[in-house]
């Protein structure tokens, strides 16, 4: 069920390891741009994005954000730069209603630079790999309608956000648009479920439920595309726009 995650798992790293991970390939605008290190685009990028985290260089967050073109539709980009750690994809061998399905379906959780823990879920794709690093921005896949979520497939993003690597619903305690406000909007299109909300849904017997929805949706309809995505979308004018 989507409102308890039996897939969590402690996915915690050392530094030693995290280290590691960000002396790997590092994407930038959807594009793998350096290795064995941090050199060039991607250390100016992950430089600004680090001082963005305290608030002291907004002006250089807006620039790259606004600078991000976008050219897929349905992309799903990333809100703030970090490392992904944990990648969930639907196993294609056995039915969709399998408890060992993945719940939130083909999903991808980030690390950033600030501690938090973003997931990003329902994809039908992804395009990043455990370890990426990722800028603020970049593309990480497409908005699909995968997992075994309530009140079951539709096309949509979900993110969800973790302070600690406890994957858990219980622990997805960081309502999503304030971590919006501070970084990218992470799809084209309006907010369809808010973080909270009471979701009720028809069991297979007929009678209803209902659970508080624990992240943030986005709508996967044609009629709820956000105009001028193609030139990027800031977190805070997006939400502004839509009135929130």
């Amino acid at each position: 069920m989507r409102y308890t995650d039996p897939d969590g798992r402690d996915h915690g790293m050392s530094p030693d390891k995290e280290r590691e991970m960000k002396q790997r390939d590092v994407m930038v605008n959807g594009k793998t741009t350096a290795k064995c290190g941090l050199t060039g685009e991607a250390q100016r990028i992950m430089t600004v994005q680090a001082a963005c985290s305290y608030g002291t260089t907004s002006e250089i967050r807006q620039t790259i954000t606004d600078n991000t073109k976008r050219t897929d539709t349905w992309g799903v980009y990333a809100i703030k730069s970090g490392v992904v750690i944990q990648i969930q994809t639907m196993d294609p061998n056995k039915p969709l209603d399998d408890e060992t399905q993945p719940v939130y379906g083909n999903n991808i959780i980030i690390k950033t630079a600030d501690g938090m823990f973003i997931r990003y879920a329902h994809l039908e794709t992804i395009s990043c790999n455990v370890g990426t690093g990722v800028e603020e921005g970049a593309q990480i896949g497409i908005m699909g309608d995968t997992g075994r979520g309530l009140p079951g497939p539709n096309k949509h993003l979900h993110v969800s956000v973790y302070p600690s690597a406890n994957f858990w619903s219980s622990n997805a305690i960081i309502d999503p648009m304030d971590v919006i406000r501070e970084g990218t909007y992470p799809c084209n299109t309006k907010v369809s479920g808010l973080f909270h909300q009471i979701y009720t849904y028809t069991k297979e017997d007929g009678t209803t439920s209902s659970y508080p929805h624990e992240g943030l949706d986005c709508s996967g309809k044609d009629v709820n595309l956000i105009k001028g995505w193609n030139k990027g979308l800031n977190g805070q004018e997006a939400l502004n726009a839509q009135g929130y």
